[in-house]
């Protein structure tokens, strides 16, 4: 079980996968120009460009890339049970906590929190609160283009492209649309 995970999916422009808990990892600086004290002009892209794989190469985080996108691929297909509630919550460290500029958001839950986002309780009893797939019995969340952040090489984004056919519940609130495709996130 992770120590702590945040995982961020469909909320924000790409979703993320964070291991956290195994060793500190301090984000790498996002370019030579930015350690330099006096500001300078970088003209074009070739210059402000990092190379990807030096960077990965050069992490310390003991979890190789390969190898913690196909963690972040377990979490979610671990996730899957919510709607029909055959999640195995124990997937959830006691000190999970969910973060998303939406949901659970960047501020704390309640003011006696003293951590941002939701809790391991809260995150599922929202979860609980609704069904998408009664509405979208087809939603295909069609995730793709994997990769790790070579400035924050324990953090996996990954995109989504849902797909999905509203046949179910609720379905003449949505003046008749029957089909959604949303923009890659």
């Amino acid at each position: 079980m992770l120590s702590r995970a945040i995982l961020l999916l469909c909320l924000a422009p790409c979703a993320a996968f964070s291991v956290s808990g195994v060793a500190p990892v301090q984000p790498v600086s996002m370019h030579p120009a930015a350690r330099s004290s006096a500001p300078q002009l970088l003209s074009s892209c070739s210059e402000q460009c990092v190379d990807e794989a030096a960077l990965l190469a050069e992490s310390t985080f003991p979890i190789k890339p390969e190898a913690l996108i196909a963690k972040c691929k377990e979490v979610m297909d671990s996730q899957m049970g919510i709607q029909d509630r055959t999640i195995d919550e124990s997937i959830y460290a006691d000190d999970f906590r969910f973060c998303a500029p939406f949901v659970g958001g960047p501020t704390n839950a309640k003011p006696s929190d003293p951590l941002p986002g939701l809790g391991k309780e809260e995150y599922l009893s929202a979860l609980r609160s609704f069904n998408l797939l009664e509405a979208f019995p087809d939603m295909n969340g069609n995730y793709h283009f994997f990769r790790v952040d070579p400035f924050e090489p324990n953090r996996v984004w990954f995109q989504t492209r849902v797909t999905a056919t509203h046949t179910g519940k609720e379905r003449e609130k949505t003046r008749g649309r029957d089909n959604a495709l949303s923009p890659p996130y």
